[in-house]
């Protein structure tokens, strides 16, 4: 096709149209009085689509703009030829199509290089500012290293502080040791560098009656000389019989738990002399407090739960006794407490349960407690017996049936008898009993 000559455009019979008139065929853009032109005519053949081009990025090799602006005049005039080449449209339909379809080009083309010009700019603010953090990043990298390394040395510096400390923490644990080896070295100065046990001489014990007893060193010979008693074929000196240590261990124990030698004495015969050790070392400890639920009137869960309520520390006895609690700490007297009165439980040791239990009276018999006295024991027999049959709770110090009597009326007691007789009497005064309890 010819080259049009600026200010003209080709008419519908391949004539030029005067620059003049250019102004005044220009089409109209889109506003509210020109909507109807948009509208196309009937029968009229509806001008092709222009596809929107996509927007593409900057390539390394771009065009220059007369290359570009070259470009969209050939466009213009290859769309120009096709429109002339119609002859049975209308030159109205025409013009409008050609207008259209040149105006919409160009507005594509004006947007694609306006999103071109865009893409170019971001690329370059994005490399920009891609780079500036990449020396960020490098920079932080390296003070990170940097840190990581002073970590590392203050590390090492506070493991060989600890080392340190703990090695003289462990220097000072053997220093207190030794100490304590020697210490217990001084105290054996009767027993020979050996394991045998020597017993002491009678001077020695004739100075010991004399002066103040030693009671860590008179500890230390009574385990010494139970060790030799328990191994005596091997550990004994063959100068002295097992009767010389026992009567050393009687003296012993006669000076450092404070007993007369002649109960010691009995101990002995009832006990071997290891328990007999156990046995007086558990007398040294205090005896717990315990009370007994008396069933006649609650239950042992209520009444703990009334007691844990005015914040008494208590815990059940053992899981042989199903009414038994230990007291281990109490705000308010135990003896002086509401429930006291009124007769839920009774100030009682656990050892005074086991011959009630041993008894194991029944509904309906006919039971004598021969040493009744203050009623802890009576009142658990009337209770195992649920208040049937019949109690006699005797005692021959008449003085002691006050105290008797009152208790078997607080703890609710309706079954026993309080008497004052000799026992030997009770065959030909009350006849016979099925059950008989003397605890004395």
């Amino acid at each position: 096709s010819d080259t049009m000559p600026a200010g003209a455009t080709r008419l519908a019979g391949g004539g030029k149209k005067p620059a003049a008139r250019v102004e005044k065929d220009r089409p109209k853009r889109f506003s509210d009085e020109n909507s109807k032109w948009l509208k196309p005519k009937k029968g009229a053949e509806k001008a092709p689509k222009v596809k929107k081009a996509p927007a593409r990025k900057p390539e390394p090799e771009t065009e220059s703009d007369e290359d570009s602006s070259m470009d969209d005049v050939l466009d213009d005039e290859m769309l120009d030829d096709d429109l002339e080449g119609d002859e049975s449209d209308d030159p109205s339909d025409k013009r409008a199509r050609q207008n259209g379809a040149s105006g919409k080009r160009k507005a594509s083309l004006i947007e694609s290089d306006d999103e071109d010009g865009d893409d170019g700019f971001m690329d370059d603010e994005v490399e920009g500012a891609g780079s500036e953090e990449n020396e960020d990043e490098d920079e932080d990298d390296e003070d990170d290293e940097e840190d990581d390394d002073d970590d590392d040395d203050d590390e090492d510096s506070g493991d060989d502080l600890k080392m340190d400390i703990e090695r003289d923490a462990d220097d000072l644990d053997d220093e207190e040791q030794r100490v304590r080896d020697d210490d217990e070295a001084e105290l054996k100065t009767n027993i020979q560098r050996t394991t045998r046990f020597v017993l002491p001489s009678g001077q020695e014990i004739a100075q010991e009656e004399i002066m103040a007893p030693d009671l860590a060193m008179v500890a230390q010979r009574i385990k010494d000389n139970l060790s030799t008693l328990a191994n005596f074929a091997d550990m004994r000196d063959p100068e002295r019989s097992r009767q010389d240590y026992l009567d050393q261990l009687e003296r012993d124990m006669a000076t450092y738990y404070g007993y007369v030698p002649d109960l010691i004495q009995l101990f002995l015969r009832l006990f071997s002399p290891s328990e007999a050790y156990e046995f007086l070392e558990a007398n040294e400890a205090p005896r717990p407090l315990t009370i007994r639920t008396n069933t006649l009137r609650t239950r042992r869960r209520e009444l703990a739960q009334a007691l844990i309520g005015r914040s008494v520390n208590l815990d059940p006895i053992d899981k042989w006794s199903k009414v038994g609690l230990v007291i281990y700490e109490s705000p308010v007297p135990i003896g002086a407490t509401p429930e006291y009165l009124a007769g839920h439980y009774m100030i009682q040791s656990a050892s005074s349960f086991l011959p009630v239990m041993a008894l194991a009276p029944q509904e309906g018999e006919r039971v004598l407690d021969m040493c009744a006295a203050p009623g802890g024991k009576t009142s658990y027999v009337s209770a195992l017996m649920r208040n049937t049959g019949m109690v006699f709770a005797n005692d021959f110090k008449k003085d002691r049936l006050k105290g008797l009597t009152a208790n078997l009326h607080r703890l609710g007691v309706t079954n026993a008898v309080v008497c004052n007789l000799d026992g030997r009497a009770f065959p030909r005064v009350l006849g016979r009993f099925d059950r008989v309890l003397l605890d004395a």
